[in-house]
């Protein structure tokens, strides 16, 4: 999980290698070959751009897995979201 806040907003940083997050919350990493590259630490990243970050999914809540994390409005369904991320790109975002 690369946020420990409650009052997270549209931007996150993530400096801590997948280690701390096993460690911390008593989880596994879905897949190996996916831990070199969230082990980077990633700065400002924005939930406009949807970029990918490791999260502790409802459905298995004993990994941590890839993850896609963006801003989408309340009011579309999960549908929507593809086409939603795909219309944001051409207004400075994904």
């Amino acid at each position: 999980m690369t946020v420990k806040s409650l009052d997270m907003c549209f931007h996150i940083s993530n400096w801590h290698e997948p280690e701390y997050w096993e460690k911390e919350f008593k989880v596994k990493i879905s897949d190996e070959r996916i831990r070199p590259v969230m082990s980077k630490p990633h700065y400002h990243l924005n939930g406009f751009s949807h970029p990918n970050v490791l999260v502790i999914p409802q459905e298995k809540p004993e990994v941590l897995a890839p993850g896609v994390w963006g801003i989408v409005p309340n009011y579309k369904s999960p549908e929507d979201i593809k086409p939603y991320y795909k219309e944001a790109v051409k207004y400075g975002s994904g």
